[in-house]
């Protein structure tokens, strides 16, 4: 009887330590202090923190963002947009901090048809419906990569850069590296490491500007936009 009640009690010890291993609960990250594990394609990460850079969307990086309707958060990413149904309006999601010099980078990523767009708003303003106004680093169709003055001068800034191929510079329906860098009067917008398009604002008005960092969601065909590890450093 001894030796059953011992096999039943090693049995029940392996038991809960099986249950102690396969169940383990989300850690506080050391580093911010949020309730997220590591690892994984979407998993918690700190990317460029040792360049100073600091991540204000990913997983465990979503506080201070609005969203817009028809986005939502979906594994650390900003998804945007329906393949169900045409997008009637441009909607915004936007971080709730302002920012002047910085360098921002991100992931994008546009499924659908041609025409699908978005981009990331900069050195933006927001109203009362959430619609924002200010520049924008361009996302799809011919546009990627220029600079668009939304909802201001409602204008292309910029266009492409010497040598850039769309065909063979974009990874279209897939994740593209965007790195967007504002000093002062001059913006410049790289993706996967080539420099697309370079804007000298000559307002000077308009060139001493802070605002806020936006993702926005241009109506039209069914589509989705996805946003990413976007992470930012602030520059004297």
């Amino acid at each position: 009887m001894k030796t059953k009640a011992i096999q039943a009690s090693l049995l029940a010890l392996a038991l809960a330590l099986l249950a102690a291993f396969a169940y383990s609960p989300a850690q506080a990250c050391k580093k911010c202090k949020c309730q997220e594990k590591t690892g994984g394609e979407h998993g918690h990460v700190h990317l460029d923190e040792d360049e100073g850079f600091t991540t204000i969307l990913g997983n465990g990086h979503t506080d201070g963002w609005t969203l817009g309707p028809d986005m939502k958060f979906e594994d650390g990413m900003i998804v945007a947009g329906t393949m169900e149904e045409k997008i009637p309006q441009t909607l915004y999601a936007y971080h709730n901090k302002d920012y002047y010099n910085f360098e921002l980078r991100a992931q994008l990523k546009a499924v659908g048809p041609e025409q699908t767009n978005g981009g990331i708003q900069i050195r933006s303003s927001v109203n009362d419906k959430g619609i924002m106004a200010g520049y924008q680093a361009d996302m799809g169709f011919k546009y990627w990569g220029l600079v668009y003055d939304q909802g201001r001068r409602n204008s292309l800034l910029t266009k492409h850069e010497d040598g850039i191929d769309l065909k063979k510079d974009i990874k279209w329906g897939d994740w593209n590296d965007y790195r967007v860098i504002c000093k002062d009067n001059v913006i410049e917008v790289y993706i996967n490491d080539k420099l697309f398009s370079k804007h000298i604002e000559k307002d000077e008005e308009i060139a001493k500007v802070s605002g806020k960092i936006g993702l926005q969601m241009h109506s039209g065909p069914p589509s989705l936009r996805y946003y990413r590890n976007i992470r930012i450093k602030e520059l004297d």
